[in-house]
């Protein structure tokens, strides 16, 4: 029986879930469920997608992201690969650790935003200890919400749901956990919504995060038009730039991988055939390279900023499927 097909929306916000497979312990201990939020961060960084949620439990876990023009397919492959990796080295064992594939539904409006909000940061309260404290569990973004918890990897943009409830911040804090806690659906919950702004975002449901420092991205962007990019900030000449084994310019050829393979979208195989050189087991490490180079450079911190100001455009609204 073949599978249904997932949907998928360049600038969709996806509920999105993980198990372990055969429904095995997925995070172990906290360790496992820190690993999996660097993770998280990592592929954030470098697919710039938004997260608004998450909730880490044992045997699953959920997720409330903005694909902000990245292919979800694409960046949950190299979370789930990275953190299975991890997993497997961590425990000494081998074999597959999520069962079948991710989980993912894109909200419809803000009503049904707002409902599997509440869905995902109440999800703890099966836990011993935390039915009626759901704020109090470490792994969900939830505390963060509230202030208990600070963002300590920076992943959780608030201000999107927050500013459904209203413009005034303290305000829409309170109505929003008032709403978490109650364990109602948005339709059944008297908390003074402003309907007037959830309409109006209703129709801004699949546009660019309003909170992003850039439009959402085009992921189409020509191969040449990137290489041309780092040629001209560079100033390397475009023959040193793709000469074989050019240990002069290996810095700038592995931010370019990551920029190839995570912001464009190429296939490893497709990025050899533009340098000539690579194997697949040296474009992962160039491409991990690249990762801490905007992470921990200056200079290539500022060259990511400048190129995804030059490439920030607006994305179009058409559903695919895989």
């Amino acid at each position: 029986m073949s599978r249904k097909n997932r949907i998928k929306l360049p600038n969709g916000i996806y509920h999105i879930s993980l198990k372990g497979f055969s429904d095995s312990w997925l995070f172990r201990n906290d360790e496992d469920r820190n690993k999996f939020l660097k993770i998280l961060k990592k592929y954030q960084l470098i697919y710039l997608f938004t997260v608004y949620e998450y909730c880490i439990l044992g045997t699953h876990c959920h997720l409330l992201i903005y694909s902000n023009g990245a292919d979800i397919s694409k960046f949950m492959h190299g979370i789930n690969q990275s953190y299975a990796i991890y997993y497997n080295k961590q425990y000494n064992r081998k074999g597959h650790v999520f069962g079948d594939r991710f989980y993912s539904r894109i909200t419809k409006d803000n009503y049904d935003l707002l409902n599997v909000a509440a869905y995902i940061h109440n999800n703890p309260k099966d836990i011993k200890g935390y039915n009626d404290c759901v704020e109090k569990y470490q792994f969900s973004s939830f505390g963060i919400y509230t202030g208990i918890f600070e963002d300590k990897y920076l992943l959780i943009d608030c201000d999107f749901i927050l500013k459904i409830w209203g413009n005034d911040i303290i305000q829409s804090r309170i109505k929003f956990i008032n709403f978490v806690k109650s364990k109602l659906c948005i339709e059944d919950f008297d908390g003074n919504l402003d309907i007037v702004q959830l309409e109006y975002l209703n129709n801004k449901i699949n546009s660019p995060n309003l909170n992003n420092s850039f439009p959402a991205f085009e992921r189409s962007v020509d191969t040449e038009k990137i290489l041309a990019f780092l040629i001209n900030q560079s100033n390397i000449p475009e023959t040193e730039f793709l000469k074989k084994y050019n240990t002069k310019v290996n810095e700038h050829i592995s931010f370019c991988i990551l920029l190839l393979h995570g912001f464009k979208g190429l296939k490893y195989s497709e990025i050899i055939d533009i340098f000539k050189t690579y194997n697949l087991d040296s474009m992962s490490l160039k491409f991990s390279r690249g990762y801490d180079l905007i992470c921990k450079e200056p200079y290539f911190k500022q060259l990511y900023y400048c190129f995804l100001k030059k490439f920030s455009i607006p994305i179009s609204d058409e559903l695919s499927d895989e």
